[in-house]
């Protein structure tokens, strides 16, 4: 499949291996250079389908339809949509519930959103709602747009 592909170079894409040769320390600290953040301290998230950076899953799903523009295939089915309509006759799928829902092109976790959050402080707290409107690093985590994929919905 071809998102099999797109997952696969996006992951690689984003490795951090470590360096074969460590810097020399006047090349990697400047005086002049801005402090970083220390580990696992709250990331600044962006908003609006020009921006860059970390985006919370609202705002990720209004730019997944552009990063995925000539790729409109249902991740699991392989159906092709147009927009966030799904041609059922092409794959021949037939939905067992909601017609209605099933129609429509929805963003899925591959990653489901449980095990990204259920151990977290925020979603013992309240679950998957209250990690979305509390917590920057899940909504960093959720709106990942390298764990995000057309689904039939």
């Amino acid at each position: 499949m071809r998102y099999l592909t797109l997952l696969i170079a996006s992951l690689l894409a984003g490795c951090h291996s470590a360096p074969l040769f460590s810097p020399a320390p006047e090349l990697t600290e400047s005086k002049n250079a801005a402090p970083r953040p220390p580990a696992g301290s709250a990331v600044e998230l962006v908003y609006g389908k020009k921006a860059v950076g970390h985006q919370d899953f609202s705002n990720a799903k209004k730019v997944l339809p552009d990063i995925f523009a000539g790729m409109e295939e249902d991740f699991y089915c392989g159906c092709p949509y147009v927009k966030t309509v799904v041609n059922f006759a092409s794959c021949h799928f037939q939905p067992r519930k909601n017609p209605i829902r099933a129609g429509r092109i929805e963003w899925e976790h591959v990653v489901p959103a449980w095990m990204l959050g259920h151990q977290r402080q925020c979603w013992q707290q309240g679950g998957r709602k209250n990690c979305t409107d509390t917590d920057s690093v899940f909504q960093m985590a959720e709106g990942d747009l390298v764990n995000l994929v057309p689904a039939i919905g």
